[in-house]
């Protein structure tokens, strides 16, 4: 993992809080709201650019932004003020962060499914015999990254399912594993038409070539907490579309199965049958500079799953979130009329206190973790 890797993590990260940041602004513009700022970073202002209505700056601390909009946070009742502004305006104009989030994550996909480069389709993945990264046993036997296993002793394998079959009966002996070693050093990837799942989907898999070195490695196996391991990590198939409209049907069909799965998981970790994990932005980059190092087609994709990520973490009805604050918009429209501003001032204040304490708390274990 090199600075650039890291440093072009960082930015992919910032990208994506900058459009859901931007997704408010441009709403709330057309809305006729006077937007104050708009910062990409957080803290003192490095650079500022006054527009007619608005201070467009870069601040210190390169993480994240935020846009300030007139009456949003404050009891302001001047022409412009969020206040002001019809209710759906309003919704709207929360909404629109998550929502430009979306739409990113689904641009990429359309890009990623055009490209042959999506590791997904409906959040389904197919691991393959072609090895992806390797460390432990399998690194120490001499075995590279795009090798591709043909046969275990006297089993040949045709899938990465058995791959695991074979490590899942063995007993920690020594393994005879034969592979094919591509020449050019990089996987070779053979398109079949996969019309059968979905009409115009196909898929791109890692297959030796004819001059592919042929080789026969031993790999003991190494005993982990859930078991016995070689150290591969699969190379995963490629999905791609046969036309450029395809790509964009099977964009949107991808994006609505990640929010999918999100949803579904909440439902479990609110019934106890999910553990709900929390990282900071140190692993988030560090998992972001690890995919650049696998390939821009990790990265990609990851930055994709990522957008829909905090599209919908901002979505959940939570003080402090988009989510929370669409609550109230709710309770006006249902109600006839606003929640007491001071009431909901204090609840929102609450919750980007509780919010900025769990980030710090958060952001010091992935510190010591590195350590």
């Amino acid at each position: 993992m090199s600075s650039t890797e890291i440093l072009i993590a960082i930015l992919g990260f910032n990208v994506l809080i900058v459009v859901h940041e931007l997704g408010h602004f441009l709403v709330a513009r057309l809305s006729g709201m006077r937007v104050l700022k708009f910062s990409v970073g957080f803290g003192p202002a490095l650079l500022k650019v006054q527009g007619k209505d608005t201070i467009y700056q870069l601040a210190a601390i390169p993480v994240g932004g935020f846009v300030q909009i007139a009456g949003m946070t404050e009891k302001d009742w001047s022409e412009g003020s969020y206040l002001t502004r019809p209710l759906w305006q309003r919704g709207l104009t929360v909404f629109a962060g998550p929502l430009f989030n979306f739409l990113l994550a689904g641009l990429l996909y359309v890009w990623l499914f055009s490209t042959f480069s999506s590791l997904s389709f409906e959040w389904e993945r197919v691991p393959t015999p072609t090895v992806q990264a390797v460390d432990g046993p399998a690194a120490a036997a001499g075995i590279r990254p795009y090798d591709t296993i043909l046969r275990i002793d006297d089993t040949a394998v045709l899938s990465f399912k058995d791959v695991q079959r074979a490590v899942g009966k063995s007993d920690g002996s020594p393994m005879q594993l034969q592979i094919a070693r591509p020449a050019s050093g990089r996987a070779h990837y053979v398109i079949k038409d996969a019309g059968e799942i979905a009409p115009g989907l196909q898929i791109a898999y890692p297959t030796p070539e004819a001059d592919a070195e042929k080789l026969v490695v031993q790999v003991t196996p190494e005993k982990s907490a859930r078991g016995w391991r070689l150290g591969i990590a699969p190379d995963l198939a490629r999905f791609g579309a046969s036309s450029f409209g395809a790509s964009i049907k099977f964009a949107g069909t991808e994006t609505w199965s990640v929010i999918g799965t999100m949803v579904a998981f909440v439902g479990k970790a609110l019934r106890g049958q999910e553990e709900v994990k929390v990282a900071s932005v140190v692993k988030i980059t560090q998992v972001g500079a690890d995919s650049i190092s696998r390939g821009w087609e990790w990265f990609i994709n990851l930055l994709a799953l990522l957008s829909i990520n905090l599209g919908f973490l901002n979505l959940l009805p939570l003080p402090a979130l988009d989510g929370g604050r669409l609550v109230f918009v709710a309770y006006e429209a249902i109600a006839g009329r606003p929640a007491p501003r001071k009431v909901e001032g204090i609840i929102h204040a609450t919750g980007m206190v509780l919010l900025m304490g769990l980030i710090l708390v958060v952001t010091a274990r992935d510190i010591l973790e590195l350590f």
